[in-house]
């Protein structure tokens, strides 16, 4: 995997994550909707089945009223006819009433009438609980409900009832009724399962939106990946193309020192030497014709000086930066006869050897363009240091250009010295800011200050 498939699979990798736990999230929070919710709608069911069985108490109570009222606490005429009502009232296909004295003997039992008579105080339902001393108790206090498990009717299975009763206080009697509430239970479970449907298809939206998402971000950075190669390769070819460029610049710009300066002084030089031995041979004093071979000798060797500082500057390895650019700047001076006014920065914390190079080639690059193009009477060069940046500055007050116009022309020989200048710069991450107008041009290069070393070897 090479850094750019890492880069990718690392900018998928918090896609899934975060899906991850998105799903994770919206798991818990679905789990405990979906409990809430059937906890939610079994209350709501649960509060209408207790109205409906007070509702049913309150009617049996009305039909047995005009007998129970008129009786008295003895009258067992009255209560066998109370009874014989509330055992023949039944609400729905199950609904029935039951009636206990407050000992636990059953009276009233229309479904299971083999219950009558038999003390229960002391039964206990399938799940221990001494069910009859509880609705008694519950009838005692005013009345009040009770879940258990009874057999249902229809089914003759176990299932979950709700139960209220009262107690009819002049015969000590506990009238009770119940519901059974086993269709609540499976309408909760049908109310889950549908709400866990919901959310497993909001979990299948959210699966494939991943996948989507992270198939579109792996072709999506494939295609960035061709795109940036093939993007690096053309700026790889145009680069390519830009370094055979300038070194046939280069090439072409030695050449023609060499054609119109040393080979034109050596022929000269062996024309007066070619002079000076034909005089000789005649017997002829020739110290003219060898004055002026010492004079063409002394300029040849000047120009190949200049040519090979030119090349790379031997100053700027054994003395630093500003002895180099103080001989670049004399040279300048005694060929092109301007002001060129030069301040240079004396530390002792110095650049290392790449970066004077790309300093000094940035000097002489500006100097060459304001020889050619600038047309400047006055050149000041500055060399300082602030709290960020090394700064080397070249300002002229020629005639300035267009640096919008340059940077859109495409022509790979047009601009070139500049670009050459911001690319040494980019190296190290510093800047190039060019300022120009019809007043002059300020050229000014800029290195971060870390790039600043100690060395004993180069103060100056």
């Amino acid at each position: 995997m090479d850094f750019k498939q890492k880069i990718i699979a690392l900018s998928i990798l918090p896609l899934v994550l975060s899906m991850l736990i998105i799903v994770l999230a919206l798991h818990y929070q679905s789990e405990l909707l979906s409990e809430q919710s059937g906890a939610s709608y079994r209350e709501k069911i649960l509060e209408l089945r207790k109205q409906q069985l007070q509702s049913n108490i309150e009617l049996a109570m009305g039909a047995i009223s005009h007998i129970y009222q008129a009786a008295s606490e003895e009258d067992l005429l009255a209560q066998k006819q109370v009874a014989e009502i509330l055992n023949t009232l039944q609400h729905g296909d199950d609904g029935y009433f039951f009636v206990y004295s407050d000992r636990g003997v059953n009276i009233v039992h229309p479904r299971q009438p083999y219950r009558v008579g038999k003390d229960l105080w002391d039964w206990v339902d399938v799940s221990g609980n001494p069910l009859i001393q509880i609705l008694i108790s519950n009838a005692q206090q005013g009345g009040g409900f009770h879940e258990y498990l009874w057999e249902k009717p229809s089914t003759g299975l176990l299932a979950k009832k709700l139960a209220y009763s009262v107690m009819l206080d002049k015969w000590r009697w506990m009238v009770g009724t119940g519901i059974y509430i086993d269709d609540i239970d499976r309408d909760v479970v049908t109310l889950q399962n549908e709400i866990n449907g919901y959310i497993n298809q909001t979990f299948v939206v959210i699966f494939v939106l991943t996948v989507a998402g992270v198939v579109v971000v792996f072709f999506s950075g494939l295609f960035l990946q061709a795109s940036e190669r093939k993007l690096a390769d053309v700026k790889l070819k145009a680069l390519t193309n830009r370094i055979v460029d300038t070194q046939e610049v280069e090439r072409q710009r030695v050449s023609r020192e060499l054609h119109d300066g040393i080979i034109q002084m050596l022929v000269s030089t062996k024309y007066v030497v070619e002079n000076a031995i034909f005089r000789l041979d005649k017997g002829e004093v020739a110290t003219k014709e060898l004055t002026q071979c010492e004079q063409y000798l002394d300029a040849t060797i000047n120009d190949v000086r200049r040519i090979s500082r030119d090349l790379h500057p031997n100053l700027l390895e054994d003395h630093g930066l500003s002895a180099a650019l103080s001989a670049l700047i004399e040279d300048y001076r005694n060929r092109l006869n301007i002001d060129i006014a030069f301040e240079p920065l004396a530390i002792n914390k110095l650049l290392p050897s790449d970066a004077r190079t790309t300093l000094y080639r940035i000097a002489q690059e500006a100097l060459t363009n304001i020889e050619r193009h600038a047309h400047a009477t006055k050149v000041t060069v500055k060399v300082k240091v602030n709290d960020a940046w090394f700064i080397l500055s070249i300002s002229d007050n020629g005639a300035g250009f267009d640096t919008q116009k340059l940077s859109r022309n495409k022509s790979p020989f047009v601009g070139i010295g500049l670009r050459n200048m911001a690319e040494r710069i980019s190296y190290f991450n510093g800047r190039l800011d060019i300022y120009s107008a019809s007043s002059g041009t300020k050229v000014v290069a800029k290195l971060p200050k870390k790039l600043l070393k100690y060395s004993n070897s180069e103060k100056r």
